[in-house]
Order: C-alpha cells, then sequence, then structure tokens
C-alpha cells in the first residue's frame, strides 16, 4: 500500500534537471524531502500500533516470527505482533528516474510472511476474515479498530507535506537557475 505525493509542475521540471545537478543540491532536496515527510511516517506507525483488533488468536505470530527469522543474518526474530510488523515495514521513497519518479510513503511487506501480506490493506480497511488455524469450514472475521490508520495518517499530514515539497522544489529550481 503506498500514496504518491505529486506537488507541482515545478517538482517535475526540478526531477527531470536531477540528473546533471551538483550533488549538493539533489542531496538538499532529498533532505527537504524526507523532513516533510517524516510527519506521515511517524503518524502511520503510531496509527497502527495504536489500534485494537479484536477477534480470535491463532498461528500467525509464528509464521512472521519464522519469516523475520529467515531474514535475519542471526536467526533473530525480534518483535513478531502483526501491528509491530506493519509499522515496521512504514518508509518514504524518493525516485529521480524511471516509470515512478516522484515521492512515495508506503507500506512494504517485507516484515510479513508473503501470506499475510494481504493485511496491510486490511487493517487499513479494518476487517478481514480467515479461516480457524486453515479450517476452511469455520471462518471468523476479526476487527481492528480505529480504521483507516494509513488514510488518516496521509490525511493529516499530507498537504503540509506537499506544500513544504513545493517550496523545496521552488528552491532547488532557482539553484538551478543560477
Amino acid at each position: 500500500m503506498d500514496v504518491e505525493l505529486t506537488p507541482s509542475k515545478e517538482f517535475e521540471r526540478v526531477i527531470a534537471r536531477m540528473k546533471g545537478a551538483p550533488p549538493q543540491i539533489k542531496r538538499t532536496l532529498s533532505k527537504e524531502i524526507k523532513d516533510a515527510t517524516a510527519p506521515i511516517e511517524r503518524a502511520a506507525k503510531a496509527n497502527i500500533k495504536g489500534t485494537q483488533v479484536r477477534g480470535v488468536r491463532g498461528g500467525g505470530a509464528a509464521q512472521r516470527g519464522a519469516a523475520n527469522a529467515a531474514r535475519s543474518k542471526r536467526g533473530a526474530t525480534g518483535k513478531t505482533g502483526l501491528r509491530e510488523s506493519i509499522a515496521k515495514g512504514v518508509t518514504r521513497k524518493i525516485t529521480y528516474s524511471g516509470f515512478r519518479t516522484g515521492v512515495r510513503v508506503r507500506v512494504d511487506g517485507k516484515y510479513l510472511p508473503e501470506s499475510q501480506r494481504a493485511l496491510i490493506r486490511a487493517t487499513n480497511k479494518g476487517q478481514w476474515r480467515h479461516p480457524v488455524f486453515g479450517n476452511t469450514s469455520a471462518w471468523v472475521t476479526q476487527k481492528i479498530t480505529p480504521a483507516g490508520w494509513f488514510d488518516r495518517a496521509v490525511s493529516e499530514h499530507g498537504p503540509a507535506a506537499i506544500k513544504r515539497i513545493r517550496e523545496a522544489a521552488r528552491k532547488a529550481l532557482q539553484e538551478l537557475e543560477k
């Protein structure tokens, strides 16, 4: 799950000119963008950690622990709760070239096993259904409250981030034109 922040035409012009730009301008712009999107990342992590999950307890923690151990060089698992694992995956990405040029705040599912990655969207929606311990004749619905943990973070902090990114792009464009 991700959201792209497309601030302005100035930003697109700056990105287009970054290829031949001095490294200092790119570093400064990247720092400004990271600072602008940090509140979204922090809010999304806090929101998912602050939710309540109701339903049955299953074997999900064991699967997440095994997935984390497989990723770790030392075999360490760390915390394996669903909300903690989703929070670890909240990141920001700036791309200066290629098809998806721009700024994205996303939730990477790499801290979850392949079979649980759909839970990222499901937790944001507020509920999901699954079979009890794999028994497809017995299904339960798990609810997470409040729903929309990612959407709330973006709607609360996104407009301010876009404003700051526009300003940073304007400054970078002025530097490039000197």
